[in-house]
């Protein structure tokens, strides 16, 4: 009886011809698995047997609860969707594209910069709010922003490059600072 049951994936080390002609095996292990009938390849960025089958194991268990979203989708990062939304303003020749612009550089881009777009959570939004209040930022200008990068998820997730987005409120979200606000004034 084999010790993975059929279609459970595997894993394996690639080999490499060196220039005296023999083969020799690579150290990394890769993963080998099928998602909607496509074979998928991916290394798992470890030399370690047992790291790399609990990775498969991950990405197995992504695939049965509908939660992989393809390597395409994992490799975009905040920066390429900051450049999607300068573009659609750009296209559609956007009176707030010098603003948008200022706004991506100053203020989004430092705080997300080189994340990628599938690893911005709800939470680091909320922070990115708490962040600007302490540099003294108006609501308005804060929603602004926000503004801006849910146009940014949107944009991605109608052409397809991501498949979610972090919830995220503003209206909800400055409320609840009002609230705080006013909380810390009756005191």
């Amino acid at each position: 009886m084999p010790k993975f049951k059929h279609g459970s994936g595997t894993i394996y080390q690639r080999t490499k011809t060196g220039p005296d002609g023999k083969k020799r095996i690579l150290k990394t292990w890769w993963l080998d698995y099928s998602y909607e009938g496509k074979r998928i390849r991916e290394s798992s960025g470890t030399t370690d047997k047992a790291e790399a089958r609990k990775f498969l194991q991950s990405r197995l268990g992504e695939v049965a609860d509908e939660r992989y979203v393809g390597l395409a989708a994992e490799r975009v990062t905040f920066d390429d969707l900051a450049e999607m939304l300068l573009t659609d303003y750009k296209v559609n020749e956007k009176k707030s594209l010098a603003d948008t612009e200022r706004r991506v550089r100053k203020h989004l881009s430092p705080f997300f910069g080189g994340q990628r777009a599938h690893d911005i959570k709800s939470a680091d939004v909320q922070s990115y709010v708490a962040h600007r209040k302490e540099q003294g930022a108006s609501n308005a200008e804060i929603n602004r922003e926000l503004a801006a990068l849910k146009r940014a998820f949107n944009l991605a997730l109608q052409s397809e490059k991501i498949t979610k987005k972090p919830r995220s409120h503003p209206k909800t979200l400055l409320s609840v600072m009002r609230a705080q606000a006013k909380c810390t004034n009756a005191v």
